[in-house]
């Protein structure tokens, strides 16, 4: 059985992996929203991973999604 700061730092992970998943369909919908296409989500490379890449007729974006829990300084 996980000891008490096992089980915080695991709680943690899952929440903070459940608010980052939220981000990404956020920041996916925005893009959506404002005419791009979104043409990978979560795409992974020799040089590292970027979380969306949005497509419009004349751009290609990439998009590294950042979350806060709060809005507070």
């Amino acid at each position: 059985m996980p000891n008490a700061p096992q089980k915080l730092f695991e709680k943690f992970m899952i929440d903070k992996q459940t608010v980052g998943g939220r981000g990404e369909e956020m920041a996916a919908e925005y893009y959506e929203n404002n005419g791009f296409y979104i043409a990978a989500k979560n795409f992974h490379s020799p040089f590292g991973e970027i979380d969306l890449i949005a497509e419009s007729e004349d751009e290609v974006v990439f998009v590294e999604v950042k979350v806060r829990r709060d809005t507070a300084g």
